[in-house]
C-alpha cells in the first residue's frame, strides 16, 4: 500500500507542515526553513513516517485539514492512522528520522488520551536515542571546518534528544521510571534559534542540573547566555520532580521525616532550588508583556509562554499539596497545633495565590492576542484549569488569602471561558470545564457571608492595564443579584456546558445537580461524602460557605485527582468536541 498516495493535496500538506513549524513545536528539532522547503518542493521526497507524524500533531490546528476531514479530531486521527501503518516496519530501523516520528506519534496519541500507545511510542523513541548515543556529548563532535549544514544536522540530533527527554518530564508520574540516568548524561543543552537557523556554533552551552555535564562544570547550569530552549528544559526538569512529589504527597507525604518548615525537608529543598533557578533566569526569559510581544514577533511566543507556565506551575503545585494545612490555619485563631512557626502557612498561602494571579495574568494576555490558527502549548489547558480550580477554593474560603480573594471570581470566570475557547482544538479542555462548572456551583453567592461578591471589582491583570483597548472580562454577576449560585448560573448558560456534558456522558453515572450532569471527577468527590458531610465523612454545617467551613463538595479532592491523571497522561481524553 502506497501510504503517500493517501495524503490530501500538496497545498494542504504544506500548510499543515507550516502550522507545525510555526506554532506546533516552536522550539523543536526540525530546521524550519529547510524542512518546509523540502516538503514544498516534493513531499514524496521526505521521510513518510515523519511527515505523517508531523501532520498528526498539526492537523487539528490546520483549518484546511480540519475542514477536509470534518473536524479537528478527525483530521488528527486520520494522520495518526497513516503513521500507525508505518510502526511495524520502522520500529526496528534505528535512525534519527524514525526516532523523531515515534516521538511525534507518541505526542499525538498522548494528546487524545491514549496513554498506553503513547508510552510505547515514546519508549521506542527513547530506546533509539540510547542506541544513537544522543545522551553523550561526544556524539555531536564537529571538526573545525564543519559546514553550516553539518552544524545544523548536529543540532537537529541534539534537539531531538532533549525534546524527547523534555516530554518525558512533562508526563512522568510517581510510578514511571526515568528514561536516562542523570549521571550518564553528558549532552549539553540546545543553542539559540538564530544559531540553529544559520548553522553557527554557539560560544557556550548550558547544562541540565544533576547531569554528569553539570557535575563536571556547575557554572553551566546558570549560564547567563543560555538559550530559551535551555531554560525551558530546565524548568520541565523541575516539573518532573515536583509532579512526582505532588502525586505522592497526596497519599503519604512521601514519608518525609522532616516537617515542611525544616530546611532539610523535600519541600524546602525544592522551594529553594526553584527560587535559585528563577533568580538566575536571564532577564529575557522572565515574564513581562514586553517580552511576550517580543517573542511573538520572533515567532517563539508559545515556547516563551510554556516557560512562563512551567515556572509558575512549579511553584503552585509545590504548595498546592498543602492546601488543607493552609485552610486549617486560615480558619483558626488558635496557635498552630502542628508545631509550625507563626505565620508559616499564611505566607505559603500568599505565595500560592500570588503565583496563581501571575499565571492568570500571562494567560490572559495570550488569550487576548491569540489567533485562531495558532497551536496550543501542551500545558495550556492544565494551567488555565489550575488557575480556575484554586480561584474556586479562594472564593469558597476567602480567609485562605484575604489579599488575593477579590481577584478570585474573575479568574474563575475567565478560566472557564478560556477553556471553552480551546475545547474544539484541545478536547481535553472539556474535562476541565466540567470540573470548574461544578466548582462554580458550589461557590457562595453574593448574599453569603464571607463571599467576595461585595468586594470591589477585582483586578484583572497587568495585560489590561497596559492595553486598555483589548478584551476585558466582565464580572459574572451584579453585586445586587441575590442568586446563591450566580457563578454557576452564568456558566450553565454557556452552549459549551451542554457539549461538555454530552461528551462526558460515557464516563458518567446518574448524578445530577439542578438538572445538569456532573463530571466523573465531581462524582468521585461527591461519592465520598454524604449530605452534610465533607469529603472524608466529617460532619460540617450544611449549606454554610465562606471562611468557617468547606462546603459539602470538596473541590480540592477533584483537583488532586485531575493532577494525578494529567501527570499520568490520562487527562487528554478525546471527547470529539466538533
Amino acid at each position: 500500500m502506497d501510504l503517500m498516495s493517501e495524503l490530501p493535496p500538496h497545498g494542504d500538506v504544506v500548510e499543515g507542515c507550516q502550522v507545525f513549524l510555526t506554532t506546533g513545536l516552536q522550539l523543536g528539532f526540525l530546521p524550519k526553513a529547510l524542512y518546509l522547503e523540502a516538503v514544498s518542493r516534493d513531499m514524496h521526497a521526505v521521510h513518510p513516517f515523519l511527515l505523517f507524524s508531523v501532520l498528526a500533531i498539526s492537523a487539528r490546528f490546520t483549518a484546511c485539514l480540519a475542514k477536509r476531514f470534518g473536524g479537528s479530531s478527525n483530521a488528527s486521527d486520520y494522520f495518526i492512522e497513516l503513521a500507525s501503518h508505518c510502526v511495524a516496519e520502522q520500529m526496528y530501523e534505528t535512525s534519527l528520522e524514525n526516532m523523531q516520528a515515534f516521538f511525534l506519534l507518541g505526542m499525538a496519541e498522548w494528546a487524545r488520551g491514549n496513554r498506553s500507545r503513547s508510552s510505547i511510542d515514546m519508549g521506542i523513541a527513547v530506546r533509539m536515542a540510547g542506541n544513537l548515543r544522543l545522551h553523550r556529548e561526544e556524539s555531536y563532535a564537529l571538526s573545525a571546518d564543519s559546514t553550516a549544514e553539518q552544524i545544523v544536522q548536529s543540532e537537529v540530533a541534539r534537539r531531538t534528544f532533549w525534546v524527547c527527554l523534555n516530554h518525558d518530564n512533562l508526563a512522568t508520574g510517581h510510578d514511571q521510571p526515568v528514561s536516562f540516568a542523570r549521571n550518564d548524561i553528558t549532552t549539553l543543552l540546545p543553542c539559540e534559534e538564530d544559531e540553529f537557523a544559520f548553522g553557527r556554533v554557539p560560544h557556550g552551552r548550558a547544562a541540565l542540573p544533576g547531569t554528569k555535564a553539570a557535575e563536571d562544570n556547575p557554572a553551566l547550569t546558570v549560564l547567563p547566555s543560555r538559550s530559551l530552549f535551555a531554560s525551558l528544559i530546565q524548568g520541565h526538569d523541575l516539573w518532573g520532580q515536583i509532579a512526582r512529589r505532588a502525586c505522592q504527597d497526596g497519599r503519604h507525604l512521601l514519608g518525609d521525616e522532616f516537617k515542611r518548615w525544616d530546611s532539610r525537608s523535600k519541600y524546602s529543598r525544592l522551594a529553594s532550588e526553584l527560587r535559585e533557578w528563577e533568580e538566575h533566569l536571564p532577564a529575557p526569559h522572565r515574564w513581562s508583556a514586553w517580552n511576550f510581544r517580543g517573542y511573538r514577533t520572533a515567532g517563539v511566543h508559545l515556547a516563551f509562554l510554556s516557560l512562563v507556565m512551567i515556572s509558575r506551575l512549579n511553584n503552585i503545585i509545590l504548595r498546592r499539596v498543602h492546601l488543607s494545612s493552609m485552610h486549617a490555619a486560615s480558619t483558626s485563631s488558635a496557635s498552630p497545633i502542628d508545631g509550625s512557626p507563626t505565620g508559616f502557612w499564611h505566607r505559603m498561602a500568599y505565595e500560592l495565590f500570588t503565583d496563581v494571579h501571575s499565571l492568570y495574568t500571562s494567560l490572559d494576555l495570550f488569550f487576548t492576542l491569540q489567533r485562531s490558527s495558532e497551536g496550543l502549548p501542551s500545558m495550556l489547558a492544565f494551567s488555565v484549569y489550575t488557575c480556575g480550580a484554586l480561584a474556586a477554593s479562594l472564593i469558597r474560603t476567602p480567609s485562605l488569602c484575604a489579599k488575593r480573594a477579590p481577584e478570585a471570581e474573575i479568574i474563575l470566570t475567565a478560566s472557564v471561558s478560556n477553556l471553552e475557547r480551546v475545547a474544539d482544538k484541545w478536547p481535553a479542555a472539556l474535562q476541565f470545564v466540567g470540573a470548574l462548572h461544578k466548582a462554580a456551583a458550589d461557590t457562595p453567592g453574593p448574599s453569603h457571608e464571607g463571599s467576595t461578591a461585595h468586594a470591589a471589582t477585582p483586578h484583572i491583570g497587568a495585560a489590561q492595564q497596559h492595553a486598555p483597548h483589548e478584551r476585558s472580562i466582565s464580572r459574572p454577576y451584579s453585586t445586587a443579584d441575590p442568586a446563591p449560585n450566580a457563578l454557576y448560573n452564568t456558566f450553565a448558560s454557556s452552549p459549551t456546558f451542554a457539549d461538555a456534558n454530552r461528551a462526558l456522558g460515557p464516563n458518567l453515572q446518574d448524578a445530577q445537580l439542578g438538572g445538569q450532569t456532573l463530571s466523573r471527577y465531581a462524582q468521585h468527590a461527591l461519592s465520598q461524602s454524604g449530605p452534610g458531610h465533607g469529603v472524608h465523612g466529617m460532619s460540617q454545617p450544611h449549606g454554610q460557605h465562606g471562611g468557617d467551613a468547606w462546603p459539602d463538595f470538596d473541590f480540592s479532592n477533584t483537583f488532586e485527582h485531575d493532577l494525578d491523571e494529567f501527570v499520568q497522561g490520562y487527562v487528554s481524553l478525546d471527547f470529539r468536541a466538533e
